[in-house]
């Protein structure tokens, strides 16, 4: 009785294997770049969401599609962020051929609802400059608007934030394609990580439509890893996870 009872389990261990071995290669694929450890941090945090806002944005494989599916993905870290803390700030900043601040800094336990707001409140437009999105959050660091053009608009400075020195500064970038308009965001990256902030990175859409190795070079690089995912496969529910993971993963 026992033997045969061994001999079914094993039988049931190999069925189950041979599954895997059909599946896995392709879920290991996918999910590699997600398994990412938490960020180790005791205080608040500062974040900016960067979020793509160019054409593309209105595929319809992540449904209902790529721009609604980024936008809640984008409202579920906050929602996430402002359970965990009062004190976290965050900002919104949307690109295309150009990039504007959607909301400055608001303390996520006072405004978390305006936040959400600015994040659907934002809207399609052309290109994709990823330079010019990381520049307004350079702006948001710094207190100022970049460029020549702004300034002889005469546009007022943004107020400079008084960020803790325990706090956490954090930029997550979302784009589904490449870079392809305006200034180079390489050096503006090496700025902001020269200055302590954490830039994270998510790929969505289609694989070989996202330049995965400008995204991977603008990340940080945190305990020897990368802070690049990609989310494939349409799979707004993974992306809505992923975002949520992001607002959890910080250690205590």
């Amino acid at each position: 009785m026992i033997a045969c009872w061994f001999a079914a389990l094993w039988a049931g261990w190999l069925a189950a294997r041979m599954v895997s071995d059909v599946h896995g290669s392709r879920v290991l694929r996918r999910h590699r770049d997600l398994a990412l450890p938490p960020l180790s941090h005791a205080g608040a945090c500062w974040t900016i969401l960067v979020l793509d806002c160019s054409g593309s944005m209105t595929a319809e494989d992540y449904p209902p599609n790529r721009f609604s599916a980024a936008r809640q993905a984008a409202i579920e870290y906050v929602r996430t962020r402002a359970r965990r803390s009062a004190e976290d700030h965050v900002a919104v900043v949307g690109f295309h051929g150009s990039a504007g601040i959607a909301i400055p800094w608001c303390s996520l336990g006072s405004a978390s609802r305006e936040v959400e707001s600015a994040i659907l409140n934002l809207r399609i437009g052309g290109s994709t400059s990823i330079g010019a999105g990381l520049a307004e959050a350079g702006a948001l660091w710094e207190g100022r608007r970049p460029g020549f053009i702004a300034r002889w608009l005469g546009r007022t400075p943004l107020p400079t934030p008084r960020v803790p020195r325990s706090a956490l500064r954090r930029v997550i970038l979302l784009s589904d394609g490449g870079h392809n308009s305006r200034s180079d965001p390489r050096p503006i990256a090496v700025r902001m990580r020269e200055q302590g902030v954490v830039i994270e990175c998510v790929g969505i859409g289609a694989r070989d439509d996202v330049d995965e190795v400008l995204l991977r070079e603008l990340s940080s690089t945190v305990d020897g890893r990368k802070r690049y995912r990609f989310i494939g496969d349409g799979d707004a529910r993974e992306l809505a996870e992923q975002y949520r993971a992001l607002g959890g993963a910080l250690t205590r």
